[in-house]
């Protein structure tokens, strides 16, 4: 009797000891994952922080911020398969990784290509500059010579009469010392413009995003008030960078109530998404969710974040936007 039991007991001790095993593993390869896409992460904000640094220099990085994105769908892809399907999370990774790679490189080429650009402009603007400076020299020494002796060549023909006049002689306008230095500052601040244009190039006076919500026909007027729980509520966010450089960008959609502290919610995002908008690009994101609960005052709330180059991290961007309706049990 003894050893019938015995039996029960030592399978009952390896099924445990199997499913610890099996347990641990699947912990191991979900940290696993999750060090990988952090790493891929690390590897895409390199690759930003160089993008921007060709773009402050001159280079286009239009297709680079392309590339960028691409890098940035895969390793979304990545987390959305940690918990089922490690060998997914590690091929998108390693592309994710190989763009991220590749970009860094090609931004080195992009600004040494648009430095070497900015310094034949720059050398071009000085020129022009110059030039026009010594024509105003050369118009205020000689002009006014110089245009009394072609008058007196196209009238040599002409009959000139000299009346006896008792009136005060006032000299010629394009004789009188106001009138050239007048000619010649006219001139000067020609050329001051000119050169201005080298220091004021790229730079933005106020910086600043956008981000606003659209309904489903992209108008800004037909929200939904009122929806059931299970149902798909169809939205659009819009954003726009204007901060004079590109930037990633980063929406997070979260769910909350009346009570729901906001600027940011204190709640975790259920939908993130990202993006690298060059300057003056805008983004339409298409957004659908679904609302599990019923209750008053629901509220769907957006938020945009960024990835700051100079503090390298992600941070709160201070722009957010909400959506206000009941949600009632379906029928």
């Amino acid at each position: 009797m003894a050893v019938s039991l015995r039996r029960p007991k030592l399978l009952a001790a390896f099924l445990m000891f199997s499913f610890s095993l099996w347990y641990m593993s699947n912990i191991c390869r979900a940290e696993e994952g999750e060090e990988t896409v952090s790493s891929t992460r690390n590897e895409i904000y390199e690759a930003v922080e160089a993008l921007i640094e060709a773009y402050n220099s001159g280079g286009e990085v239009s297709e680079l911020a392309r590339r960028l994105n691409e890098a940035l769908n895969l390793v979304s892809k990545a987390e959305e398969h940690l918990d089922g399907d490690p060998a997914e999370v590690t091929r998108l990774s390693s592309e994710a990784q190989r763009i991220s790679h590749e970009v860094t490189f090609e931004s080195q080429h992009v600004k040494e290509e648009g430095e070497r650009r900015r310094r034949l402009e720059t050398v071009a603007t000085v020129g022009s500059s110059l030039s026009l400076s010594f024509s105003g020299v050369l118009m205020y020494i000689f002009g006014p010579k110089l245009f009394w002796r072609t008058w007196v060549r196209l009238r040599r023909n002409c009959r000139v009469a000299v009346k006896s006049s008792h009136k005060k002689k006032v000299s010629p306008m394009l004789l009188s010392g106001e009138a050239k230095a007048f000619a010649f500052a006219v001139i000067l601040m020609g050329a001051v413009l000119a050169s201005s244009q080298l220091f004021f190039v790229g730079r933005v006076a106020e910086p600043f995003s956008e981000l606003a919500v659209l309904d489903a026909r992209m108008n800004i007027a037909d929200y939904p008030k009122e929806v059931v729980a299970g149902e798909a509520v169809r939205l659009n966010v819009y954003v726009g960078n204007h901060m004079g450089r590109p930037v990633e960008y980063i929406v997070m959609v979260k769910l909350g109530n009346n009570e729901t502290s906001v600027n940011p919610a204190q709640v975790e995002p259920i939908m993130k998404f990202e993006r690298v908008l060059l300057d003056n690009e805008t983004w339409i994101l298409p957004i659908n969710t679904e609302m599990v609960e019923a209750g008053l005052n629901q509220r769907i709330i957006f938020e945009l974040w960024m990835y700051n180059d100079l503090s390298n991290k992600v941070e709160y961007h201070q722009r957010w936007c909400q959506i206000w309706f009941n949600v009632t049990e379906p029928v």
